[in-house]
């Protein structure tokens, strides 16, 4: 549900891919580039992943199209190693084609508005799925901006920026409210209006009830 003036940086939840399974992906899309570009004969193609993967040949037939169509374009194939952004041309929409499943592109989604919004000055909506991260908002992005944004992110930084994003989260508020519920520090039949979100994490800050709710988005 959405209330009218506001842009929530998170939607609906699907039943999550995991990181192994997307990058399993990401390596087939890798290798069916790798062997069009070599110019290998796509039956010998469809045979190879046939033996490998004990599925009929057709199977792989719209996908080794997509492929060949992108390859023929000049366009980069996403892929488990190559990350491809493409921004539109008003800059205001960013694709992140990542093969890093739900949970790992809703983490560095997140880090991502969260810098990206800090540096613009802009709410950003977001949207996931296995394979791509997608940017959307009502003012531009700019290309050198987004460019910034990912170069500046560092691997030691990424809990606390991560934590810091989440914080922020209508999502993580609401499972802040139901994790204290659970550890019996509000009632069962506790109204969330009687008092602020943000007071709520303010309170559990740096409890046991505030660690279990961190910890529950790393899982």
């Amino acid at each position: 549900m959405r209330r009218e003036g506001e842009i929530p940086n998170w939607e609906g939840e699907e039943i999550p891919v995991p990181f192994e399974i997307a990058q399993d992906v990401g390596n087939l899309r890798a290798k069916i580039a790798s062997f069009i570009t070599s110019h290998g004969r796509i039956s010998d193609l469809k045979k190879e992943l046939e033996q490998e993967y004990s599925v009929n040949a057709d199977c792989f037939e719209t996908l080794i199209e997509l492929i060949t169509e992108q390859i023929e374009r000049g366009y980069e194939v996403p892929t488990a190693q190559e990350l491809v952004v493409e921004i539109a041309d008003d800059e205001r929409e960013v694709i992140i084609n990542t093969c890093f499943g739900h949970l790992v592109n809703e983490s560095f989604g997140r880090v991502l508005i969260t810098l990206l919004g800090a540096r613009l000055g802009m709410d950003i909506l977001m949207e996931i799925d296995p394979y791509r991260i997608k940017l959307k908002s009502g003012r531009r992005m700019k290309r050198e901006a987004v460019k910034q944004t990912l170069n500046s992110i560092k691997p030691e930084y990424v809990q606390v920026l991560l934590e810091r994003a989440l914080k922020n989260s209508f999502l993580f508020k609401w499972e802040l409210l139901n994790v204290a519920k659970r550890f019996g520090a509000l009632r069962k039949d506790f109204d969330r209006r009687q008092i602020s979100a943000d007071k709520l994490v303010t309170l559990f800050s740096e409890t046991p009830i505030y660690e279990e709710t961190v910890h529950r988005f790393y899982r």
